[in-house]
């Protein structure tokens, strides 16, 4: 498989949680949970907002948050619980190494697929606090379906990566990618 041939080159991989892999409403199953079980060491499944170190590079994950699982943390909701962890996040990242943000939200003027009829006024905002944080040099999205990238005037551009593969016939003509990022520490 793919994922077994980046374990064995030892290339670390960050997979984020999407909507498309919670499996209960709950959101505490997830179609990823038994990639976690095989045990790589080098493939790392991210459920929660958290920061990963990797050789002198801070990795901001934002994966898709259920509205029960923010709850359960003493939130009001998901998108109070995104913008305020991430919040604590960016307070307290480097101002002198590279950042990467790694999502899987909405972003104001994206333009979307035939998912776009799905998600409108349905799914959280891509936080504001990290579109705008001087200290992130990359932001990678997911989420819409179409690859495209979106100039960000106060911070890092957004690079929405879209699916690798076509979901529907809208998606038809859509130039599907992968992508390597090099970054020089």
């Amino acid at each position: 498989s793919t994922l077994r041939r980046l374990e064995n080159m030892g290339a670390q991989t960050y997979i984020i949680a999407g909507n498309h892999d919670v499996i209960d409403q709950q959101g505490r199953s997830s179609a990823l949970e038994p990639i976690r079980a095989i045990g790589f060491q080098y493939i790392d499944i991210i459920h929660d907002i958290k920061k990963r170190f990797y050789k002198g590079i801070t990795i901001v994950a934002l994966p898709h948050i259920s509205k029960a699982r923010a709850i359960e943390q003493g939130f009001k909701g998901v998108q109070d619980y995104i913008d305020i962890k991430s919040m604590r996040i960016e307070e307290v990242l480097p101002e002198d190494k590279p950042v990467i943000v790694i999502g899987h939200h909405n972003i104001a003027g994206a333009k979307t697929g035939t998912e776009g009829f799905m998600i409108k006024g349905a799914q959280e905002e891509f936080p504001k606090v990290l579109k705008e944080s001087k200290k992130v040099n990359y932001i990678f999205n997911g989420h819409i379906h179409k690859p495209q990238v979106i100039p960000n005037e106060s911070g890092a551009p957004i690079i929405i990566t879209g699916d690798i593969q076509c979901n529907d016939f809208g998606e038809r003509l859509d130039q599907k990618q992968f992508f390597h990022l090099t970054v020089e520490v």
